[in-house]
């Protein structure tokens, strides 16, 4: 699965890092503890969250 694949089935908007779209994942994690998902993220992931602060406070 690619990181467009994701946008797709998701139906996100990217906002920055485009130029990673073709980019395999090969697992994903979840969590509402950064330190978690930094203890146990693996090559090749993506991180599935909510959450939202962009820089100059533009809307998500």
């Amino acid at each position: 699965m690619t990181v467009e694949d994701i946008r797709k089935i998701l139906g996100a908007k990217v906002l920055v890092g485009e130029e990673h779209l073709s980019e395999e994942v090969k697992s994903a994690c979840g969590s509402d503890m950064m330190s978690d998902v930094l203890a146990y993220s693996k090559d090749h992931s993506v991180l599935l969250t909510g959450l939202c602060n962009p820089p100059g406070g533009s809307d998500c």
